[in-house]
């Protein structure tokens, strides 16, 4: 079918494989919320979250397609049956599969949505596309999410990921020993906790990515007190956290273990404060570790894979940055 910005998402998820999909696009525990989604246009959908470019959710929506025509399964549930019956939550812990023909490293993405709500179809999905017509693999996670003090539950999520696609490597003709990692706000979180040297990838027994995506990642030890940053800090920490408690998930001050990192962000973000990303670099930078701060003027919060923005292009340009490592460019 042609997709157009006046295409209805659940016009594309009508195969018996893609039906799976459809919570995961727009994640809430709310199914009220994901059938409205599903109810909806790309063109809608930019003037209800306004990071979605009409033509991001086109791209969006093809990547969808060509998933639903072309395996027979791209949605799968990580955990087993016996660790999902003890925790009913790791039911909606799963990834969506995007495999290039062509043997390849893969790439896990983690969208946003203040650990309150996941992104998938507005941040992960349009940046997947992307990667994949560079020639790259990509998953994206919907990890666990609103609860008062959620960690270390959903970096438990993308340890588990990363295990479950190391392990089903032929399944999609990847390379197991290649990967990167790219978050967008809270998901930028989430990938940079994956990356610390306290809670990171050695905690599970996993290999080091060889770059981190952190896309205006939401750094709790970076952003002022208000009230938002408060309720952001009671979904991670609990009701009564203490400084203590945001100190044990400081990243800025654990980053010895970081691989190298392409940071996006614009100034004008009123969301998450573009400092956050500049601290991030600078810590990186203090310890030697291969960094590129990708920085505009305009762009906001949500952008995704930026078209529109001053960043427009970054998913690009981060793969230069990576391919550029292998060249030993930067050292």
């Amino acid at each position: 079918m042609v997709i157009t910005e006046n295409t209805k998402i659940k016009d594309v998820l009508k195969s018996s494989n893609a039906r799976d999909a459809k919570r995961f696009l727009m994640y809430s525990k709310s199914r009220i919320i994901s059938e409205m989604v599903m109810a909806t246009t790309v063109k809608k959908m930019h003037a209800m979250a306004q990071g979605i470019h009409p033509e991001s959710g086109v791209r969006a929506l093809e990547l969808l397609e060509k998933a639903s025509k072309e395996q027979e399964k791209f949605v799968y549930q990580i955990y087993s049956e016996d660790e999902m019956k003890k925790d009913p939550e790791k039911r909606d812990v799963v990834i969506m599969s995007f495999p290039v023909k062509e043997k390849s490293p893969f790439i896990v993405l983690c969208a946003g949505g203040a650990y309150e709500s996941i992104c998938t179809f507005g941040e992960a999905l349009p940046v997947a596309r992307v990667f994949n017509d560079l020639g790259y693999s990509v998953f994206t996670l919907n990890y666990r999410v609103k609860k008062k003090g959620l960690l270390p539950k959903p970096i438990e999520d993308l340890a588990r990921a990363v295990s479950f696609i190391q392990e089903n490597s032929e399944r999609w003709n990847i390379d197991p020993n290649r990967y990167g990692i790219g978050g967008f706000s809270a998901g930028g979180h989430l990938v940079c906790e994956f990356c610390t040297d306290t809670h990171g990838y050695k905690t599970y027994g996993l290999t080091k990515p060889e770059v981190i995506f952190p896309i205006y990642p939401g750094l709790i030890e970076t952003m002022p007190e208000n009230k938002s940053v408060n309720r952001y800090c009671i979904t991670l920490f609990g009701e009564h956290y203490a400084e203590q408690d945001k100190q044990r998930y400081d990243v800025i001050h654990h980053v010895s273990a970081f691989p190298p990192a392409y940071i996006v962000v614009c100034k004008d973000d009123d969301t998450v404060p573009y400092t956050s990303s500049v601290s991030l670099a600078d810590a990186l930078k203090e310890e030697n570790i291969p960094c590129v701060l990708d920085m505009g003027n305009k762009g906001g919060h949500g952008f995704g894979e930026g078209r529109g923005t001053d960043v427009e292009g970054w998913a690009e340009r981060a793969i230069v940055f990576w391919k550029d490592l292998g060249k030993g460019i930067y050292k």
